[in-house]
This record gives structure tokens, C-alpha cells and sequence, in this order.
């Protein structure tokens, strides 16, 4: 009765411990989560303060390990920084949260990721890949069982292969998209629907039609009272009536999404709706009224920062002061036009070094962040700690009151403990033996690219600089000596370059010498050298080696990649980028090639398919291969690696 009484004692206190302890994880995460809301409620008026706060978000989730906060945090990054045009710090936080909602089965989080990924891909012109995240999105929005986002994949592919002229299937995604919205009578669903409807019809210039899917739209977003949707409505419909030459009934819709944008305060788009105003006048030859909107349109684009609107406004305001007879404001006009033209070409060249200096912000907020929470991490560490020995406290009691119990069943576990431990051992030695395996291998591959660039290399080039001398006298013989010889010259230089492309590829002695990156990058620029190919290479946060066998590894996969697409993809332009995540590498190969049937060239056995899997199984890594005929070729590797601490 007594150990009885004794065990449930010690089984109720730890419930209790580990209860409270929940309890205080759920308060904390239920803040953060408040937080990811307020910057999602905040991200389009106020954006850098929207940032800041995603930043905490993770920050603070990273902390106590809780991956959906990191999620969403990564989340309403990859957000902003799609709105500020800044496409790889958002593909960067997009892929984060992406990989997390996937690993927690969160579908429908992780369908509203794809799409948001999917239209940064479409931006940096990867097609493919923008096209598989939506099938994707669509599959996940099914297992969901949730018809408005099922609804909004359709759309989104509907529009999408409008982009790609895709004009059948377009229609085909949204008509899917309309009969779901018709079932349901939802106002949202429809409104997104027949504002595709009306995309479509414009696309294919039967403008009659898509302004009547434009006014649906317009209706019921005006029901709903969704305001910033009923603006550009009303704007989508202004451009219909002007190529409807109806220049006056667009004048009434654009001046009415302006009113809506001085009432939200969106100085961006109210900024674009006086542009348009400003060129409707200009078109309706009433020049006061389309100077003053073209002004107003050029102080908020100027204070906005918006360069390519600020040229697109000059060259309109210097159409309207020549037809006002003043040349001279004319030609002033057009040449602030000109100047802002060249300065456009010249910011795109420093795009890059933005974006890199974004990226150092960003680590060195969070690094404030981090020093900012010293304090509170000490003290909650302090309680981490007391919980940690109240719990080890209650289970040695609980294993002491049980000794007795349990000591033929303990006896037993060493036993096979033992056992494990040999085996265990036995699989080291194994792994062991197959690194020195591979070690011998790449000894040999380096021996035998040592010998054949210096030995046989430098036979050649004796060959070639005895045969240079003979070059004079090769003037004074015969024409047909003189064929040979350039012949046998000829043949010698192919030879040289033969010898230096063998020993190259043999060489991957050089990953171990000088690291993965400077490998890839010496890769990639030989096949920029040939003029035939361009290869664009890109890392992140690879400062730090891997373990030579991964690094080997990674290489020839990409290797082998990069000879398929040469051999068989047809392809102009070769991407390769390589991120180090938090505990794992992410590497994406994509070409521009003809692609090919997947599930063909599995079913035929190409060893070309396996020979990569085997070699991404080899360093525990997942390999996924994308591709489609006519639309290229995506390899995805995905390595998982120990985290290091400092």
C-alpha cells in the first residue's frame, strides 16, 4: 500500500512540473505569435517597422526552439522583402519557412508559402521552379479540404500560365476556379476569380469582356468593403475604357482610386493613379489639367524614391510643354528624362552590393537582439536548471522505489546494450574503411592529374615550342610541308588543352586544397570561358569547410549535373547556388534546357538518375530532380550537417 501511495506521489509531482512548464512555453509562444500577427496587420503601411519586428519574431523563436514561430517569422520576411523588391533575401527567409511548415505537415501554411515563393521565382525569371511551387500549393490546398485556398491556387495558376502564354490553360485553371467560387458564394473567391477573368480577357485584348469581369470584381469588393481592392478595380477598368478609346469614362474610375489612395495614404499607388490622370489629360489635349496631375505625380514619386516612375512622368510632362508651345521646359524635361534613364542602368549594377548590405544589417540586428536578451536568458537558464533537478530529483525516486523490480529486466538491457555497443563499433570501422577508400581514390585521381598536367603537359609544350623553331624554315619549303606542319601544330594545341581539361576533371583534389566554393567558381567560370554557356554562381553563409568526403561529394554531383545539361539540355544559362541553412546544405542546379520526362527516364533505368541519388545517399542527403519537356531542369540536394558551436 505504501509504494503504491509512494509512486502515484512522484508520477502527480512531476505532472505538475511539467505542467507549469508548458504553461509558461505557451505564454511565451502565444506573444510571439501576437507579434507575427501585428506585423502582418502593419506590413504594407508600414513596412520597416513590420521588418523589425519579423526580425524579433524569429529571433525570439529561434531562442526557445519553436519552429512554427521561426516560421512565421521567416514568413513575414520573405513578405517584405518581396514588396521592397529585394528578390533573394525574400527567396532566402520564402525557403526557410517553406522547409519548416513542410516538416510540420502545416498545409495550409505551407501552400500560402508556395504561392508567395513561387511569384518571387516568377520574378527572378525561374519559371519552372515558380510553376512547380503552385502545383504544389494546389496538392496541399486539397489535403487541406479548404475551397477558398483551393480556389486561390487555381487563380494563381490560371495567371501564371497567362504569363507564359499558356492561353488554354490559363482559361482552363481559372474556369475551375469560377465553378468552385459559384458552389460556395463566396464574395472573396469570386472577386479574385473574375479579376483573373479579367486579366485573361486583357491579355487576349477583348477588352468588352474584361471589363465586365473587372466590374464584377469591382462589385463585390465594394460589398465587402475591401477598399485597396475596389482601387485597383477601378484603375484595371480605367485601362480598359482608354484601349477602348473611351478616354473620359477611364478619367472617372482613375480619379475615383485616387480619393481612395489620399484616404489610405498609399503615396506609391496614389502616385502611379496621378501619372495615369495626368496622361489621360495629355491624351484628351487638355494640357493644364494633365500638367498639374503629372506634377503632383512627380513630387510623390521623387519623394518615394521611385526613379523608373520619376522617368516615365518626364517624358510625359515634356510631350504636354511641347504641345503648350514652351521648348524650352520642353527640352529640359526631356533631358532629366535622358539623365534618369542613364541612372536607372547604372542602379541596376549596384543592386548587388544593396542586397549584400541589407544582409549585414540584418545579422547585426539580430545580433543586438541577442545581447539586448542577455539577461533574461541568464535568468530563465537559472530556471531551466531548477526545473532540470526538480525533475532528475523525482525520477531517481521513481527508479529507486522500482529497483528491486526491475533488476532482471535491467540485468537483461546491458546485455543487449553490450550487444549494440559491438555493433556499433563494427559500423565505425565500416565507415572508417569506406572515408580511407575514398581518400585512396582521390590520392590517385590527384597522382594522376599531377602527372598528366606536369609530365605529359610539358612534354607537349617541348614538342610544341621545337616545332615554333622550325617555323621559318617551314616559310621556305614546299606548300605542302607547310600544311603539315600547321596541321601537326594544330594537333598539338588540342592535345595541350585535352591534357589540361582531363587533369581538371580529375582533379577534385583541388575541393580538398582550396574548398567547395572556390571549386564551383573555378567550374563555373571554365564554362564561361567556352562563350557557349553561362554559368551564374552563388553562395551563402559557406564560410566555414565541410567535412573533404561531403564537400567531394557535392562536387561531383554537380559535376555530373552540369556534364548531363552540356551533353543532352541544349541549355544557354546554367544556375548554380549553394546555402548553408541552419543544420543542413541546400544546393540548386537549374539550366534553361529541353528538359525531359521524369517518370520516363526513371522507368528505363538511365543510370545517369542513379548514379546522383547514389552519390547524395552516400553523405545522408535527399536528392529531388524537377523537370519537364521544353521547360529545363532543377536539381535539388539537400544535406543535413551537425550544428557547430563556437
Amino acid at each position: 500500500m505504501t509504494q503504491r501511495f509512494m509512486r502515484k506521489t512522484i508520477v502527480t509531482c512531476c505532472f505538475l512540473v511539467l505542467t507549469w512548464h508548458i504553461g509558461k512555453c505557451d505564454i511565451d509562444t502565444s506573444v510571439i505569435f501576437k507579434n507575427a500577427q501585428h506585423a502582418f496587420q502593419i506590413q504594407t503601411q508600414l513596412p520597416d517597422s513590420a521588418l523589425n519586428i519579423s526580425y524579433r519574431v524569429r529571433a525570439e523563436s529561434l531562442k526557445i526552439n519553436w519552429e512554427r514561430g521561426v516560421a512565421y517569422g521567416s514568413q513575414r520576411l520573405g513578405s517584405i522583402y518581396q514588396a521592397k523588391g529585394q528578390l533573394d533575401s525574400a527567396a532566402l527567409y520564402l525557403n526557410e519557412a517553406w522547409q519548416i511548415r513542410k516538416t510540420l505537415k502545416d498545409h495550409s501554411g505551407a501552400a500560402g508559402t508556395a504561392g508567395v515563393l513561387s511569384s518571387v521565382y516568377n520574378k527572378r525569371g525561374m519559371t519552372d521552379s515558380a510553376m512547380s511551387l503552385l502545383i504544389q500549393k494546389s496538392k496541399l490546398a486539397e489535403k487541406t479540404q479548404d475551397t477558398s485556398l483551393i480556389i486561390s491556387s487555381y487563380v494563381d495558376l490560371g495567371l501564371l500560365n497567362l504569363d507564359y502564354g499558356y492561353l488554354d490553360k490559363s482559361e482552363f485553371y481559372l474556369s475551375k476556379g469560377l465553378s468552385l467560387a459559384n458552389n460556395i458564394l463566396n464574395p472573396h473567391s469570386l472577386a479574385r476569380v473574375h479579376s483573373g477573368y479579367g486579366a485573361y480577357y486583357f491579355n487576349i485584348r477583348r477588352y468588352a469582356q474584361a471589363l465586365v469581369s473587372y466590374s464584377k470584381s469591382l462589385r463585390l469588393n465594394k460589398e465587402m468593403g475591401n477598399i485597396h481592392e475596389t482601387a485597383l478595380c477601378n484603375e484595371n477598368i480605367a485601362v480598359c475604357y482608354i484601349n477602348m478609346k473611351q478616354v473620359d469614362e477611364a478619367l472617372s474610375y482613375f480619379i475615383e482610386s485616387m480619393g481612395i489612395y489620399t484616404r489610405l495614404g498609399f503615396m506609391e499607388d496614389l502616385s502611379v493613379v496621378q501619372f495615369n490622370i495626368g496622361s489621360t489629360y495629355n491624351k484628351l489635349e487638355q494640357l493644364d489639367s494633365a500638367e498639374y496631375y503629372l506634377t503632383n505625380a512627380l513630387a510623390l514619386s521623387q519623394d518615394q524614391g521611385d526613379v523608373e516612375q520619376s522617368v516615365s512622368i518626364y517624358e510625359v510632362l515634356a510631350d504636354v510643354a511641347y504641345k503648350k508651345g514652351n521648348y524650352q521646359q520642353a527640352f529640359v524635361y526631356q533631358q532629366r528624362f535622358s539623365v534618369l534613364s542613364d541612372s536607372l542602368l547604372d542602379a541596376n549594377k549596384v543592386s548587388s552590393l544593396a542586397e549584400m548590405q541589407t544582409k549585414y544589417e540584418t545579422e547585426k540586428k539580430e545580433q543586438q537582439i541577442v545581447l539586448l536578451d542577455q539577461e533574461n536568458k541568464t535568468k530563465a537558464a537559472q530556471k531551466k536548471y531548477l526545473i532540470a533537478g526538480t525533475i532528475a530529483l523525482s525520477l531517481g525516486l521513481f527508479v529507486l522505489g522500482f529497483y528491486y523490480v526491475q533488476r532482471n529486466r535491467l540485468a537483461h538491457r546491458n546485455e543487449l546494450i553490450a550487444q549494440q555497443k559491438i555493433e556499433t563499433l563494427l559500423d565505425e570501422q565500416e565507415i572508417k574503411t569506406y572515408n580511407a577508400m575514398l581518400e585512396g581514390q582521390e590520392e590517385e585521381r590527384l597522382r594522376i592529374s599531377t602527372d598528366l598536367h606536369d609530365r605529359l603537359g610539358s612534354m607537349l609544350s617541348t614538342i610544341k615550342l621545337m616545332f615554333s623553331s622550325l617555323g621559318d624554315k617551314i616559310d621556305k619549303a614546299q606548300e605542302e610541308n607547310k600544311l603539315q606542319y600547321e596541321k601537326a601544330t594544330d594537333l598539338i594545341d588540342h592535345a595541350c588543352v585535352e591534357v589540361r581539361r582531363i587533369s581538371h576533371n580529375l582533379g577534385t583534389g583541388m575541393v580538398a586544397s582550396f574548398g567547395l566554393v572556390k571549386s564551383l567558381e573555378e567550374l563555373c567560370d571554365g564554362l564561361n570561358q567556352t562563350g557557349k554557356i553561362r554559368c551564374n554562381f552563388k553562395s551563402h553563409k559557406m564560410d566555414q569547410n565541410l567535412p573533404v568526403h561531403i564537400e567531394i561529394e557535392i562536387y561531383r554531383i554537380v559535376q555530373e549535373a552540369v556534364n548531363n545539361t552540356i551533353k543532352h539540355a541544349k541549355a544557354s544559362v546554367i544556375d548554380i547556388q549553394i546555402n548553408r541553412l541552419e543544420d543542413e546544405i541546400n544546393m540548386h542546379i537549374e539550366d534553361n534546357g529541353t528538359g525531359f520526362d521524369l517518370q520516363a527516364k526513371k522507368k528505363s533505368g538511365g543510370l545517369g538518375l542513379v548514379n546522383l541519388e547514389k552519390r547524395a545517399e552516400k553523405i545522408g542527403g535527399t536528392l529531388h530532380i524537377d523537370s519537364y519537356v521544353g521547360r529545363g531542369t532543377t536539381v535539388i540536394l539537400e544535406v543535413p550537417i551537425e550544428k557547430q558551436h563556437d
